[in-house]
Order: C-alpha cells, then structure tokens, then sequence
C-alpha cells in the first residue's frame, strides 16, 4: 500500500529511473526481447492472429478513417499551393507588369480632376 502511494506521489521519479534503466540495459533488453520470440513465436502469432480478428471491424474502420482525412489533407494542400501561386503570379503581373512608362504619357493625370 505505501509503495503505491509512493508511486502515486512521484510519477517523475519513476519516469527518470526507468529512462536510466532503459538506457543503460538497452542491450540486455533487446536480447531477452529476441530470446522471447524465439522460444515463443508460434503462439505470438497465434495470438496476434486471434487479437486481428476480434478488432477487425475497428481496424478496417480506423484505416478507413486515416485515408479519408489524409485525402482530405492532400487536396487541402494542392488548394493551397494553387491559391500560393496565383497569388504570386498576381503580385508579380501587379509588380512588374502594371507599371510601363509608355503608358503614362497617355493615363489621365490628377490635373484633369
């Protein structure tokens, strides 16, 4: 009971340790990891196998989900790169191209008003 109340009080601590542990045995524990799934890859697969298939339809239905709001976000985009070039493109014409000096020979001048 203390020891879970302690937990409780100090997640940061826990945090640090397990980061220091994790960095230090990084080895070791990627070793029994691989030790692991030597002597049990059968039954990992079997239970992966069994876990797919009772969260299919949650799947299917994320990865559905995924596609459509990255299809959204793409044409997003492509809008957005449309509109930017256009935009720079009427800059450029209101820039370089608007003003001519040939052309102010013949503009009304703010005398005429």
């Amino acid at each position: 009971e203390q020891q879970k109340r302690w937990r409780n009080k100090n997640p940061e601590k826990i945090k640090e340790y397990q980061r220091k542990y994790r960095g230090k045995n990084l080895d070791k524990i990627n070793a029994q990891k691989k030790e692991y799934w030597a002597s049990n890859h059968e039954h990992l697969l079997v239970k992966r196998r069994e876990n797919y298939h009772k969260r299919k339809t949650e799947i299917l239905r994320q990865q559905a989900l995924y596609r459509q709001n990255h299809q959204i976000e793409l044409r997003i985009k492509n809008l957005r790169d449309s509109q930017k070039a256009l935009a720079l493109k009427m800059f450029e014409n209101w820039l370089y191209k608007g003003y001519n000096p040939n052309f102010s020979r013949v503009l009304p001048t703010s005398s005429l008003s």
